[in-house]
């Protein structure tokens, strides 16, 4: 069952360098989140221009037990 769906702002992100977002998910308990999926990537670029098939160059993992995929 899908709780919630949001976007967010990721770039630019820069390569070998960790990120940290934070997600506002009102009244949901850390151990009732089950996985994230990256579904799409809005907008991607670089400095050489938009960026075609972001999605398919990133690469996911998480730190915690929550599933992380794309």
């Amino acid at each position: 069952m899908i709780g919630r769906r949001f976007a967010m702002d990721l770039g630019p992100l820069k390569a070998q360098k960790r990120t940290v977002k934070l997600f506002d998910l009102d009244n949901i308990a850390c151990d009732k989140i089950g996985s994230f999926l990256i579904n799409d990537v809005v907008e991607c670029k670089s400095d050489a221009g938009p960026v075609e098939n972001c999605l398919a160059g990133i690469t996911v993992k998480s730190l915690t037990s929550v599933q992380l995929t794309k």
